[in-house]
């Protein structure tokens, strides 16, 4: 197939690279998924999100620091370094403050072995007696967080958090104690664990994630040590009969969908959504009746630039539609969801990798693009940590928890192996489907060694 012919709208493809609002909007209108707006994405929060205002603290803050810490991880893999965490242990330190009595009402540190629970300590202490108002509303969390059969860990927002929002929510009972339950960790997490930990299980059960429990992820970059891109931790390693508080200076929102997070942080992804909405994959990630939990490899609009004009204008025009949903569907995984710390399989108990902290873990992924599988290998020592897809393409930013699994980002696009003729593409003798054995792209100024032609070659037979 020759596409010579349609090459010359590379001119415009700057619309394509980075597409407007606009554009997206209305693509959207033709979907049958009709976007909410803004105001209803964060788990539908109700009037707590109802004006701009309200967002700063939870969308601006996620925002910014995504793109910080994509910046930050992009300039180390391009030297091939790993991002370097400070020590855990100065870190815990800085936590443990004897002389801030958060937790005593009557103004004096009490050291030694702890005589009160979870629940009692957040309703007697000062600084966190609206989560504490808001836990009493349930009986089942409030025994929890009494009983003393099991530990937990609270992250618990303090007063002034909920201050930062101007609009009380007026939440429906059972959102209200999804996002309780989103702060409360099974098992003891002191500061000096989470920090040394990619993610962190909490209470929340959702269905799109069938019998696995929703995450909290951790951070590192310019704005310090963060919990879902945007929360820090105040005061930790605070001790109770039945496990541990550590206070944090935001509320811990429940993820919204992957599709309603890349909307959210559309000056990155803004191409892949348009991508995502043209083929109708968009819709597909949505259906979640379809699928228990995704991984999404989410390339950043920059990676889409890597391609070239040439190859970019052709993608997105209607003769390279149904070759540009078979490349969005090598990026997408259903059914497995798989953090860089925790893997949670089919119908199977979680299969964690936290404790593999000093060796690597090799998982095969099967995407939606029939017949094939992305190689995903994980290195971590503790904080230190690599991802690599197909030998090679490394992730900038992993962890990113969404209401439906996960999404990893990407500075590279995945292409699918060319198919051998004569071989099936799932064939036991062929493992051109788990490699990338070259660099298709090299800096966004250079000239893509891929070519249009090539590329058609190498996704024809998966049309």
């Amino acid at each position: 197939m020759k596409v010579g012919f349609i090459l010359s709208a590379a001119s415009i493809v700057g619309a394509f690279v980075v597409p407007n609002q606009q554009q997206l909007q209305t693509l959207r209108e033709t979907s049958s998924h009709v976007a909410p707006k803004i105001s209803e994405k964060v788990l539908g929060l109700g009037d707590i999100l109802t004006k701009a205002n309200d967002l700063g603290s939870y969308v601006v803050g996620m925002i910014k620091n995504v793109e910080r810490i994509a910046d930050q991880h992009y300039q180390g893999a391009k030297s091939g370094e790993i991002l370097v965490a400070t020590d855990k242990d100065e870190y815990a330190k800085s936590l443990d403050d004897d002389d801030d009595p958060w937790f005593e009402p009557d103004g004096h540190h009490h050291h030694g072995k702890p005589n009160k629970t979870i629940y009692q300590l957040i309703g007697d202490a000062p600084h966190t007696t609206i989560f504490a108002k808001l836990v009493s509303q349930f009986d089942d969390i409030v025994d929890c967080l009494n009983s003393t059969s099991s530990n937990h860990t609270l992250f618990v927002p303090v007063d002034d958090a909920f201050k930062k929002f101007k609009h009380h929510p007026h939440l429906p009972k059972d959102m209200l104690k999804d996002f309780v339950l989103y702060h409360i960790a099974p098992g003891l997490y002191s500061p000096h664990h989470v920090f040394g930990s990619r993610t962190i299980p909490t209470e929340l059960n959702q269905s799109e994630l069938g019998p696995y429990h929703q995450r909290i992820s951790t951070h590192l970059g310019l704005r310090g040590f963060t919990l879902n891109f945007y929360a820090h931790i105040v005061k930790g390693n605070i001790p109770a009969t039945n496990g541990l508080i550590n206070s944090l200076d935001n509320i811990l929102f429940p993820p919204p969908r992957t599709s309603d997070t890349l909307d959210f942080l559309s000056s990155r992804f803004s191409t892949f959504e348009l991508g995502l909405l043209k083929t109708g994959l968009f819709d597909t990630i949505n259906d979640t009746s379809t699928h228990t939990g995704a991984t999404v490899f989410a390339p950043t609009n920059f990676a889409f630039k890597k391609l070239g004009p040439k190859l970019t204008a052709f993608l997105f025009s209607r003769w390279g539609e149904k070759y540009l949903k078979a490349l969005l569907e090598y990026h997408i995984v259903f059914n497995h969801t798989l953090y860089s710390d925790a893997y949670n399989k089919p119908t199977e108990k979680d299969d964690v990798v936290e404790d593999n902290a000093d060796r690597n873990v090799h998982i095969d992924l099967p995407t939606l693009l029939e017949g094939h599988h992305l190689s995903v290998d994980i290195a971590h020592i503790s904080r230190f940590l690599t991802i690599k897809i197909n030998g090679f393409t490394p992730v900038s930013v992993p962890d990113i928890i969404v209401k439906d699994g996960v999404i990893h980002v990407l500075n590279d696009i995945l292409i699918p192996p060319k198919k051998a003729r004569g071989r099936k593409p799932d064939s036991d003798d062929d493992n051109n489907d788990r490699f990338v054995h070259m660099p298709f792209f090299g800096n966004a100024d250079e000239a893509p060694a891929l070519t249009v032609d090539e590329l058609i070659e190498r996704l024809e037979p998966y049309i």
